[in-house]
């Protein structure tokens, strides 16, 4: 087996979050989700733009979703949303809003630019891990997905 083969057998995630204290979160939740997992972090709408722009993404490194946090400062997270939906090689990488928000207008916005899911972060660390092991496992052993263009 080819290296980037093997490679292309660990999930491989993008998690867009701004909060210092919710990327330690995901992280350590990240090593309870009972399948390895590869995740790049960015904090920023800026660095994701920028990821998006100066990246050539071989199928074998395409993610296989974005769990992306919608409040962030300058570019937010509907407003990313909507770029990363109308860049023809991410538009069909899942992307799944992973919000601490209750408004019902995040969730219409969400959806209307693209979102795949919405989801509302649990409080509770243990009903992270949980939410965190069925949102890996149903987006990279259930769904069946368009790995390259």
């Amino acid at each position: 087996m080819k290296e980037h083969e093997k490679e292309a057998e660990v999930p491989y995630i993008i998690i867009i979050e701004d909060n210092d204290a919710d990327i330690l979160l995901t992280r350590e939740a990240l090593k309870e989700v009972g399948k390895p997992v590869k995740a790049e972090f960015f904090n920023t709408g800026l660095k994701v733009l920028d990821w998006i722009k100066n990246s050539d993404l071989p199928a074998f490194i395409r993610p296989h979703f974005i769990l992306l946090d919608i409040n962030m400062p300058g570019i937010d997270g509907l407003e990313l949303l909507k770029r990363i939906k109308t860049e023809p090689r991410l538009a069909s990488i899942p992307v799944i809003v992973f919000s601490n928000s209750n408004s019902h207008r995040d969730v219409i916005q969400s959806y209307q630019n693209g979102a795949n899911s919405f989801v509302k972060k649990p409080l509770d660390y243990d009903d992270f891990v949980i939410l965190l092991a069925q949102i890996t496992h149903y987006w990279t052993d259930i769904v069946i997905q368009v790995i390259a263009l």
